[in-house]
């Protein structure tokens, strides 16, 4: 059984289309992620954790992300929101006819 929970066995593909398709199907089902923090060091990448034996010998695309950057922009997001937000009376209710009529 491949991952996917299709069983491409017993498939018999007839023409190029369904060829094609198992074979982007394969493609997509194989692709394999992972998603893990690592810090520079003298140009190197330190991995967070090691990775199993799964990986071994195979090539990678890395796409780096500034963990610290994403942390500055949620945190003057909630400053924003902070500076900008304003506490409702206990008894308030909202009325949209009222928002309309103005």
């Amino acid at each position: 059984m491949m991952r996917g929970d299709v069983d491409l066995a017993d498939f018999n593909p007839q023409n190029k289309a369904e060829k094609i398709f198992i074979k982007l199907y394969k493609e997509i089902i194989t692709t394999m992620y992972k998603v893990i923090q690592a810090t520079c060091n003298n140009g190197n990448l330190i991995l967070s954790e090691k990775l199993s034996d799964e990986w071994e010998g195979k090539s990678f695309k890395v796409i780096l992300v500034e963990t610290d950057e994403i942390e500055v922009k949620k945190q003057r997001f909630f400053e924003f929101v902070d500076q900008h937000s304003f506490t409702l009376p206990d008894n308030y209710e909202f009325n949209r006819e009222e928002l309309y009529e103005k």
